[in-house]
């Protein structure tokens, strides 16, 4: 069972194919590609996240879906209000969010980028910039345009959206993890010594009274 990403699929979006100057001769082309190649990658066991955007409310999302192999997780995109979602879920979608979520503890599923600082350790694995990226370690995008309109999978991901810096802020993560643990053992081992300077204290004060 693997886990694959992507974003912005914009099915039956005539708008898209010349805003992004996308390679399909028509919407009817554009659709039956993004399902081919899904379904070239993804396996009935595996599970996609597709992080917002899925289509034009003109688009026949349930047939689509269904033709779709794997678990399909939704985290909504600005385009995909007109659904609620548990709309989403009915017509297809396993899941659906309409904000952002987190998985593994350390990877914020989100459409829009959102914003994180380099003491955050955090990746942001998100869409809505088509083929525009962030610079920065903390931001991978996984719009269909990067992606040759095929989901790519959470090791492919790592490689090829960002080679090293997965694994750095990983690293940073496990680190600010262990430094808390360290502060927080010792302010525990802080109260004990407070606690046994004012037991001091207070058996003084009865002394002298």
């Amino acid at each position: 069972m693997d886990t694959f990403f992507i974003s912005d699929l914009h099915f039956s979006d005539t708008g898209i194919l010349n805003y992004e100057h996308r390679p399909f001769k028509d919407t009817n082309s554009m659709n039956r590609e993004i399902i081919s190649r899904w379904n070239r990658v993804v396996k009935s066991s595996d599970t996609v996240y597709v992080l917002g955007d899925v289509g034009s409310p003109a688009a026949p999302m349930s047939k689509f879906l269904s033709e779709m192999n794997g678990r399909k997780m939704l985290v909504m995109g600005n385009h995909d209000r007109h659904l609620k979602p548990n709309e989403w879920v009915t017509i297809g979608f396993d899941f659906a969010s309409p904000l952002p979520i987190i998985i593994d503890g350390f990877y914020i599923l989100s459409h829009e980028p959102v914003y994180l600082n380099k003491s955050m350790p955090y990746a942001n694995i998100h869409g809505h910039l088509h083929s525009c990226r962030i610079e920065g370690a903390a931001y991978l995008n996984v719009s269909a345009e990067l992606l040759e309109y095929t989901p790519i999978s959470f090791d492919g991901l790592k490689l090829k959206v960002a080679p090293d810096s997965v694994d750095s802020r990983v690293t940073s993560a496990e680190s600010f993890r262990d430094n808390l643990g360290e502060r927080l053992k010792h302010s525990d081992l802080e109260r004990i010594r407070l606690a046994s300077e004012l037991s001091d204290l207070q058996n003084k004060l009865k002394e002298i009274k």
